[in-house]
């Protein structure tokens, strides 16, 4: 005897029902495990005027290596260069320099014209380094023991962060960019304030790094997590 049309039907929409109910369930399980709440996009739209209020777009462009780690130290966290990433630097640094000096020497001693190309190789990677590091070590922590928080040249009060947000997104331009390649995310930790205002603490690729460093930024300000990765 063959099954009925509509009895199928609605047997599937049950099994299928049945697992998204089953997935949301481990997932809360999940995020009950960590302090404080992970919430979900939606359920924070529902029942927090402030997310009501907050954007949930990236505020900046892609940056997919992670050049900072995340350190605590007594009443502070904050942010610092990862050694590998500043080895790496210096070391252009150091062999920029050496390049522009040989070249000129080279000049100098009437070798000709030739060696005069090192020069602005040389300055270009003696130059660009140096700003990079100047910009990556702006100041981004966070001091209890004051009260006072700098991301950038920004300060502000801790009392005044409301939560946490971490976002990420796959900008259609990967496709152009990438065309052989599987497009790369950014994912990134802001704060958001008491009036839906965001500042952007730091973004990279590296999503397991990005959650564990906003679970440990939100346990030290003792504020909400609001997470909504793709």
């Amino acid at each position: 005897m063959h099954t009925p049309v509509a009895t199928t039907v609605t047997s599937v929409r049950h099994d299928r029902a049945t697992r998204v109910l089953s997935q949301v369930i481990n997932k809360t399980a999940l995020i009950d495990t960590y302090r404080p709440v992970i919430y979900q996009a939606r359920t924070i739209a529902l029942n927090d005027p402030v997310a009501q209020k907050t954007q949930w777009t990236c505020l900046t462009m892609e940056e997919r290596i992670c050049t900072h780690r995340l350190l605590q130290k007594k009443d502070k966290l904050f942010y610092r260069v990862r050694p590998a990433i500043l080895t790496l630097t210096l070391l252009v640094m150091i062999l920029g320099v050496a390049l522009t000096v040989s070249g000129w020497m080279a000049f100098s001693q009437g070798e000709g014209f030739l060696y005069l190309g090192g020069v602005p190789l040389g300055l270009v990677m003696t130059l660009l380094p140096s700003f990079m590091l100047r910009v990556w070590d702006q100041p981004k922590g966070f001091d209890v023991a004051s009260g006072l928080g700098e991301i950038g040249g920004k300060n502000f009060t801790l009392t005044t962060i409301h939560a946490i947000q971490v976002i990420g997104s796959r900008h259609k331009e990967d496709l152009i960019y990438y065309r052989d390649m599987h497009t790369q995310p950014n994912y990134e930790i802001n704060l958001v304030f008491d009036d839906g205002s965001r500042i952007l603490v730091i973004n990279h690729g590296d999503r397991y790094t990005i959650l564990q460093d906003a679970k440990r930024m939100a346990l030290f300000l003792q504020c909400q997590l609001w997470e909504a990765l793709p």
